[in-house]
Formats: structure tokens, C-alpha cells, sequence
């Protein structure tokens, strides 16, 4: 009827037990209490009953206006690749359908990125058009190449499907669609700050062509290489910048388990090489003009 509005939800952590939280994120106080029969942890081997529980620090959001039509579609995508399409909620009988039919008064700007590719996500309907492991193409007025990513395990497509304005973008790896917008979003933010950054993720780690060994390692996002340039611009140019970036002691898992050393120790070579090109910048700087004193930590902190 008049006034319908769609509201989405979006958020970091799963919507199961034992992921409940406040801003104390108490250990063991709340075992007897709000989180009776409700703990978990994946971090020690230890009994859920007696702690410490994992505590939780992360985000949720509710969404009104164009991106809650996105969110919509991302998730009505990742049904139907999974699920019966005919259980979804038909949203053109709800006139719930078109982003343009939906406003933004006054309200915070948002715009949906996502990490996904096609093995779980039912992307467009025009990227079915696409023969075999998506190397050739019926309809080239739905997909181009992007000449940026044109190579031959990796490859960038644009849809000129409008109503996909949230994913315009895809990338073929290993045969696969791969929507990365987190990524170019990430760095789209990182090129356009002018005072600070600051982040909080569970994992930090990439742009492994700067590391000091281990180079042949496939972790090449560029986060912290945009990340070290942006600061080495900032250097440069005499202005004052700061990068704070916030992580958990560990990931989590049981510290010990190899595979959660191996993440740690990409974190490690991630900041270390970070902080070279930092140090590097500086000492020019210094070498350079009367500037002295100036340390890694008044530009960049973990």
C-alpha cells in the first residue's frame, strides 16, 4: 500500500548461537547469565561451559532506500544458485522491485561491494549466455572486456544491465565469475582519503610482490600497497596522515594449528614490508630537508 518501504539487514557475524555480544565482550562473568547456554568459541579447547567464550566485534546494519533493492537482489542471487527461486518473495506484485521508485531523504549514502563468485552466487541472468568455462560469448552487448584485466586466467567483464548497478563489475579466475568490488572499493577510499585511515579486520595480509621472501605466495591484493603509498604520497608532500589499523591477536582458530600460524606469518611479512616503504620514505624526507625525528608510528600504527 502507500508508504511501503523495503528494509534490508546486513552485517559481519552469523545469525546463530553463541554469537551474541556487548561492548564489554566479557569472557567468563556472563557464562551464568546472558550467555548461559549461549557460548561458543573456535579459539582454545577448552569446555564451553566454564570459558572462555570467543567474543565477537563486528557490525550490522539496517538498509533503506536503492540499496536495500541491492541487498535484495544479492540475496534473492545467492538463493537461487542454492535454493527453489519459487519460494522467494515476488517483489514487482509488492512494487518493491525498482531502486528508482525508492528515495533517500536526508539518510547516509551506501553503496553494496561484495566478495563472491559463481560457485554460490547466481550473478545476472545474461552471464548464462556465456559458453563453457566463459570463454565465448553469444552476447556481447551484455559483457566486454575490460582491457585493464584482459589476460588469460583473468579477466574483467562490465554488465550494461542497470538494474546491477551494485555489481557492474566481474572478474573471471580459474573459470569462474568473481564479483571483487570490496577490493576496488577499498581501494577507491584509500586513493580519495586526505587526513586518516582506519580499519578493523580479523585477517591483513596481500601485495605479496612486496614482500621480502615468499613472493611466489597467491596474496596479491593490493590493500596494503595502496595502503604504504598513500602514506609514502603523504610523506612526500610534507602532510600530516596517520593509518590506524586495528587487528585481533589472532585469527580465529587455535593459535597453534598450522594453518593459523601460516595466516600469521603473511600478516607479519604484510606489515613488515609495509613498514620498509614507510621507513624508506621517511629517511628521504629527512635526507632531504631539515626535517628530523620522524618515525614509522606518526604515519602508521597496528
Amino acid at each position: 500500500g502507500k508508504g511501503r518501504e523495503l528494509f534490508a539487514f546486513v552485517g559481519g557475524i552469523d545469525l546463530t548461537e553463541g554469537r551474541w555480544d556487548n561492548r564489554k565482550h566479557p569472557l567468563f562473568r556472563s557464562l551464568q547469565s546472558e550467555h548461559k547456554g549461549d557460548t561458543y568459541t573456535n579459539c582454545f579447547n577448552i569446555s564451553i561451559e566454564n570459558g572462555p567464550r570467543q567474543p565477537w566485534h563486528d557490525i550490522h546494519s539496517a538498509v533503506r532506500g536503492p540499496e536495500a533493492a541491492h541487498l535484495a537482489l544479492a540475496f534473492e542471487e545467492r538463493w537461487t544458485k542454492q535454493g527453489d527461486a519459487g519460494e522467494l518473495v515476488n517483489r514487482s506484485r509488492l512494487s518493491l522491485d525498482n531502486e528508482n521508485t525508492f528515495q533517500n531523504e536526508g539518510g547516509w549514502c551506501a553503496q553494496l561491494s561484495r566478495s563472491i563468485d559463481s560457485r554460490v552466487n547466481a550473478f545476472d541472468p545474461s552471464v548464462n549466455r556465456l559458453r563453457g568455462s566463459f570463454g565465448r560469448y553469444e552476447d556481447e552487448a551484455d559483457w566486454k572486456s575490460m582491457k585493464e584485466k584482459f589476460t588469460i586466467f583473468s579477466k574483467r567483464f562490465e554488465t550494461t544491465n542497470s538494474d546491477l548497478s551494485y555489481s557492474c563489475c566481474l572478474e573471471r579466475k580459474k573459470g569462474r565469475l568473481v564479483d571483487d568490488s570490496i577490493h576496488i572499493s577499498n581501494i577507491h577510499h584509500i586513493r580519495r582519503a586526505e587526513h586518516f585511515i582506519y580499519i578493523e579486520s580479523q585477517y591483513f595480509m596481500g601485495s605479496s610482490f612486496m614482500w621480502s621472501k615468499d613472493r611466489h605466495v597467491k596474496c596479491g591484493n593490493m590493500i596494503a600497497a595502496e595502503i604504504a603509498c598513500k602514506i609514502c604520497e603523504k610523506i612526500a608532500a610534507r602532510e600530516p596522515f596517520a593509518v590506524y589499523i586495528l587487528l585481533p591477536m589472532w585469527m580465529e582458530g587455535i593459535p597453534e594449528a598450522k594453518h593459523l600460524q601460516g595466516l600469521l606469518y603473511y600478516q607479519r611479512v604484510t606489515i613488515e614490508a609495509m613498514y620498509k616503504l614507510v621507513d624508506e620514505a621517511l629517511k628521504a624526507r629527512m635526507a632531504s630537508s631539515f626535517d628530523y625525528g620522524l618515525e614509522v608510528s606518526d604515519y602508521l600504527n597496528f
